[in-house]
């Protein structure tokens, strides 16, 4: 079972939720899937699950966040590595040294963070990541660059102040590289 580590996230009490990801949770991981901003997350995510999963969603938790995204959020076995990664077609990964708001936290948007109805940690267990899974993060970082395991973050957090770019490319808005100094 996850260690679920939950975190006052900013100083007001709207935003008193958060999981910290990677070794702290037990190897929690989330999959950050922003379709909202165009179709390639969805498609990646869809894409995955026709190949390997018969189309089915896996059941474990998820939300909607408050900029209209969806977080899966899932277990990996102790040896694997969970990255944390940002992509271009809008497919993050929160994992290790990683930080994921949960609900019922609001975002800059108005809207509240929740759960995805029968999905929420009260309601149903975090799953197992399947290796097909796992492995389909691997070559999404591999892909796109990032953290590829092996307990170094491949990504610094480098960039000019004020940028909203590492020095490999990837977009960042200082969260991971916060909670990882923490």
């Amino acid at each position: 079972m996850a260690t679920v580590i939950l975190v006052r996230h900013g100083r007001s009490t709207a935003n008193v939720a958060g999981i910290l990801t990677g070794r702290a949770s037990g190897n929690v991981f989330v999959i950050d899937l922003d379709d909202q901003k165009g179709p390639s997350a969805a498609a990646w995510w869809l894409g995955i699950l026709a190949e390997h999963n018969n189309s089915i969603e896996p059941e474990t938790w998820r939300q909607q966040t408050g900029g209209g995204g969806r977080q899966i959020l899932f277990q990996a076995r102790p040896d694997w590595h969970a990255p944390t990664n940002r992509t271009p077609i809008g497919v993050d990964i929160r994992g290790q040294g990683g930080f994921a708001v949960m609900p019922s936290s609001l975002h800059e948007s108005g809207r509240h963070y929740e759960w995805s109805v029968g999905f929420a940690p009260f309601e149903i267990e975090i799953a197992q990541a399947p290796e097909w899974l796992l492995s389909a993060v691997e070559s999404l970082v591999e892909q796109y660059g990032g953290d590829k395991g092996g307990g170094q973050r491949k990504t610094e957090q480098t960039a000019s102040p004020g940028s909203d770019y590492d020095s490999f490319g990837n977009r960042i808005n200082g969260r991971e590289d916060k909670m990882a100094r923490l």
